[in-house]
């Protein structure tokens, strides 16, 4: 990920290892409650398909021209499924249950590339969405001229998810639901995407020729609201149970952006590299239906699903139309992902 968001990492890491340590601490030297547990669980995560979005457009004609090109769009950067890990605590402390969690997953990424584009190697003419921009907010700006009717495009995407919560947990058998927890807490959750685009001009320059545009967008994405949620099992045998647990809440989102550009021509061209932030309102939810298999009186294998939904985000790519358009500075916090997957792991009853 961009450096810029390297800086974020210890800190999110120091939250969210001082939450699990508390929680890890307070949970190993409590005894006696059957409610009481660990869990540690292996993921395995897809993300879902956002609006699509197009990295290319016919030269001269964004807007509707008819003019034959190659379409390359988000869909041709589709995220392979990555693996993780989550950690859970449930434990009592002060007179009340509480409950402490982490998630973080190794990154998402995926790379394309097209080439062969030129009029006299493919028909019609095919540019980048930015070269092709216009309404933007410098108008005076002159197109990037490798990313107009191009060679070849490559492009590279990595995406990464973290985070942390806490809850107070508050079992509801005294209103008739025995088997129910009632979950009131925070939340920490990161997401953030980087894109790299590499345009050639002509054959000659690919791989590695003079005439090269060479653009980054950064997007860091760090939620930190409150949750409220839902979490039970019931036992179908004396060994089988399921259930799971339904949560969801509002955050603030703390957006950050970064871009770059850069024309290795031998004359002038765009260069430039600057940053934004922004705060939004975001939304999020997570569903985790689970089976419990009792191994032993203290050991149970876990098995479960997830699904997490986040409103309200910055993608990479929704930046890559007006990146020749240096004085823009949305942060287009109005996306949404959503991430599922499956999970196995080990719960330790904590007595």
């Amino acid at each position: 990920m961009k450096l810029g968001g390297l800086g974020r990492v210890p800190h999110a890491l120091v939250v969210a290892g001082m939450v699990s340590s508390m929680g890890a601490a307070s949970a190993w030297g409590a005894a006696g409650d059957n409610g009481q547990y660990f869990m540690i669980e292996g993921l395995y995560l897809e993300k879902g398909d956002g609006d699509t979005i197009d990295f290319t457009a016919p030269d001269n004609g964004l807007g509707g021209a008819t003019t034959p090109f190659a379409l390359v769009t988000t869909d041709d950067l589709e995220f392979d499924g990555t693996g993780g890990a989550r950690a859970t605590a449930q434990f009592n402390a002060f007179g009340h249950t509480w409950q402490a969690s982490g998630l973080g997953v190794v990154s998402f990424d995926q790379d394309f590339l097209i080439s062969d584009l030129d009029p006299d190697l493919a028909p019609g003419d095919t540019s980048t969405t930015y070269s092709e921009f216009v309404g933007g907010n410098d108008p005076s700006n002159t197109f990037p001229s490798n990313s107009d009717e191009l060679h070849a495009l490559a492009l590279d995407i990595e995406s990464e998810l973290w985070g942390a919560e806490f809850s107070w947990v508050k079992n509801l058998e005294s209103y008739g639901f025995k088997n129910v927890d009632l979950l009131l807490g925070v939340r920490y959750i990161h997401y953030g995407e980087d894109l790299n685009s590499t345009v050639f001009d002509d054959e000659g320059d690919f791989p590695g020729g003079p005439f090269i545009d060479s653009a980054f967008i950064g997007v860091e994405n760090d939620l930190v609201g409150l949750q409220v949620g839902l979490q039970g099992m019931w036992s179908v045998t004396s060994t089988i149970s399921i259930g799971g647990s339904l949560k969801g809440g509002i955050a603030a989102n703390f957006v950050d952006r970064e871009r770059s550009f850069a024309s290795l021509d031998a004359g002038p061209d765009l260069v430039y590299a600057d940053s934004h932030d922004d705060t939004g309102f975001a939304q999020f939810a997570e569903f985790n239906p689970r089976v419990d298999i009792a191994l032993s009186e203290t050991a149970t294998l876990t098995i479960g699903g997830t699904v997490l939904w986040i409103n309200e985000t910055s993608r990479a790519a929704s930046h890559y139309q007006t990146l020749a358009d240096t004085a823009d500075g949305n942060v287009r916090d109005d996306d949404d992902e959503i991430f599922y997957g499956a999970s196995v792991g080990l719960k330790l009853a904590l007595n």
